[in-house]
């Protein structure tokens, strides 16, 4: 890739369109290969039986919120890095990459205490069938001992990205990922024989089900955070020994100050998640399995708005650091118009495959029927979600954070969690209303988000004012 400043100088559609692909393509792929890691993972585990499945899901619900505050500071440095880089100031983001170290110990170290300390309560806690409560705290009590090297995968490739460089977290998220099916193979089944060709082969196995994907996944967090860790020592833009690390006082207020609207963000959203999948699970085994599996799915067919969203921030911070508002707005208009676009036609292959997709994690008949049904509701609202994914990349970008807090405060408990309690005690519960309430909760944030951006100018006087004030 080009360095970043070539494509801003020239400041011309196809140059800005070249820059969001550069920084875009690697992590559209590395979300799409973690997805279809992810896809393998359950598929694997499904084989296992429906109860094996809501293990894992309720387990992965309750991961996202504890690892929400790494990447929130990851996305505050990420800002704080791309205007260091917009600006050319090679000292700043020295500096913040300094600060990244400290973020990762502390995070890494508190967030892996706290998580393994609460691993034998909270399946109870999530009000989880008794029959899954054992499998699912032993899932997340493993996953969650090697939390500094996840928070080393996450802050430090969040870092590295900034610069430009999105090909090098794209390889070691890879390498994770294919060791994570490797050792899936051996530690989830049993030994066993399998035909290739005719020829017959015995493959040694560990059979330790849920508690066996534990354990390969926890080895890949382990060596894809020492990977990340060696790389990110050895970008130029924060190459240094642990000796040199300084701790500056009022860079880490900015990246706290940042960070903490998207930390509560995240959490509250993950938290969100959290209850969510509670509320789901008290509903029984067969839904709650079609819920998890639906889920991971779904996660597939909006990974470019994801990818999207790390590279509109990224580019965000370059014009700020330009004090550029044209060209920010025309980045802004860009990428939505791309995700939409893509998003469209990956909708109607969700829609039209929802069934086979299912089909790919369970072979458990009910199970199939009723997460295909709620993929195709929900791929109507997927475009929606992909502008609200990129929109909210817009503020964090901007280091506007708190208003994305505010929005998805508001739409996750009053639009998603509340309706859907009320639905869950009430007769005639199903999985269908209360997707229809997530698809409504995707819709209405959509909304609020780009009203924030596009009514009145909105947008460029937002950009103006953080020019005034960074």
């Amino acid at each position: 890739m080009k360095p970043v400043n070539e494509y801003l100088q020239k400041n011309d559609r196809r140059s800005l369109f070249a820059l969001m692909f550069a920084l875009a393509w690697p992590t559209v792929m590395e979300q799409f290969l973690e997805t279809i890691v992810q896809y393998i993972d359950t598929g694997m585990v499904g084989q296992i039986g429906a109860n094996a499945s809501a293990a894992v899901g309720l387990s992965t619900s309750l991961t996202w919120l504890i690892i929400s505050p790494m990447f929130a500071m990851g996305i505050a440095l990420l800002a704080m890095m791309a205007k260091a880089v917009g600006e050319n100031d090679a000292k700043k983001a020295q500096a913040v990459a300094h600060q990244a170290v400290f973020v990762v110990i502390v995070l890494g170290v508190v967030e892996g205490v706290l998580a393994i300390t609460l691993s034998g309560y909270v399946p109870a806690w999530m009000g989880a069938d008794k029959v899954i409560q054992k499998d699912a705290a032993m899932y997340f009590k493993i996953i969650c001992m090697p939390m500094i090297f996840r928070a080393a995968i996450i802050v430090f490739a969040n870092v590295i990205r900034a610069t430009g460089d999105t090909k090098t977290p794209l390889k070691i998220n890879l390498m994770v990922n294919v060791l994570n099916i490797i050792l899936n193979f051996f530690m989830i089944y049993g030994t066993r024989e399998i035909s290739v060709f005719g020829t017959v082969y015995r493959i040694w196995g560990a059979d330790m089900g849920t508690t066996g994907a534990a354990i390969g996944t926890a080895i890949s967090l382990t060596l894809g955070g020492i990977l990340m860790t060696v790389a990110f020592f050895r970008r130029s833009l924060s190459r240094m020994s642990f000796k040199h690390i300084a701790y500056n006082a009022g860079m880490m207020r900015q990246s706290i100050k940042l960070g903490l609207p998207i930390a509560l963000n995240k959490t509250i959203t993950s938290l969100g998640y959290v209850v969510f999948a509670g509320l789901v699970s008290s509903m029984g085994a067969v839904i709650f399995a079609a819920h998890t599996i639906a889920t991971v799915a779904e996660m597939a067919f909006y990974i470019p708005g994801y990818g999207m969203q790390t590279a509109t921030s990224t580019m965000v911070g370059y014009t700020l650091g330009k004090r550029d508002a044209e060209t920010f707005m025309r980045i802004v208009k860009m990428t939505l118009a791309v995700v939409v676009g893509i998003m469209i036609g990956s909708s109607l292959i969700l829609f039209f495959g929802a069934e086979a997709v299912m089909r790919c994690f369970t072979s458990d008949e009910a199970v199939i029927a009723l997460g295909a049904t709620v993929l195709k509701m929900i791929a109507f609202s997927e475009p929606f979600f992909a502008a609200a994914i990129v929109l909210e990349g817009v503020y964090n970008g901007l280091g506007k954070t708190k208003i994305p807090f505010f929005i998805e405060t508001c739409c996750m408990w009053g639009v998603r969690i509340i309706p859907v309690w009320v639905i869950v005690n009430m007769p005639g519960a199903s999985l269908q209303k209360v997707w229809l309430c997530m698809i409504l909760d995707n819709l209405i944030k959509t909304a609020l988000l780009g009203r924030g951006i596009f009514r009145g100018g909105r947008g460029k006087a937002i950009f103006k004012k953080m020019c005034e004030t960074v």
